[in-house]
């Protein structure tokens, strides 16, 4: 049995909820599920993208998901965040013996405030400036094995704005860039 899930944009900022160029869930029997988005444009010009590409699939032994943005560029909380490109991919294999594997990666050249940001070790966390506060996730991880499943869900980057009691109505910011998501149950 397969499942994956493949999405391009997961943002609240307001307490506006927008999910873009998302796959949806892959039916347990697997198969192919492919969303292209040509750009967007959200919040009032604050989150502005090109190219939006989400795939999930399932066949075979492997669950696979690979979500890829283009030219993202947000300005949030009175920071910039910036990437030519942002890809996330997964998978999760069955063995002939022992438990499935699951693996993925993140390629990226995300900036903050100009600043490029190389991406490091899993839940990787930076701390943003200012008064606002908040903080950035990158290549945010959430693995599970149990027996003869296995699944793993990447966030490529995962922007945390705390709500600003000084500014009535502010209710902060919760964003996810490229998550993909991969799951499989080998059993037989």
């Amino acid at each position: 049995m397969f499942s994956g899930r493949a999405t391009s944009i997961n943002a609240t900022i307001g307490g506006i909820n927008v999910i873009l160029n998302d796959t949806g869930d892959l039916p347990p029997n697997g198969g192919f599920i492919e969303r292209e988005l040509a750009s967007a444009d959200l919040f009032g010009g604050t989150l502005t993208t090109g190219l939006l590409t989400a795939i999930t699939q399932g066949g075979f032994e492997q669950s696979r998901s690979q979500v890829i943005v283009y030219n993202l560029n947000l300005m949030l909380g009175g920071n910039t965040f910036a990437s030519d490109v942002f890809a996330v991919s997964t998978q999760c294999t069955c063995q002939e013996s022992g438990p499935p594997i699951c693996d993925g990666g993140v390629f990226a050249n995300f900036r903050i405030n100009g600043e490029a940001f190389p991406l490091g070790p899993i839940n990787q966390r930076v701390e943003l400036p200012g008064a606002g506060g908040g903080f950035v996730i990158f290549n945010e991880q959430i693995r599970t094995v149990s027996g003869s499943s296995a699944s793993l869900t990447i966030n490529g980057v995962h922007i945390i704005i705390p709500d600003n009691p000084i500014i009535p109505g502010d209710q902060g910011a919760n964003i996810i860039f490229s998550s993909a998501h991969s799951d499989i149950n080998c059993s037989q």
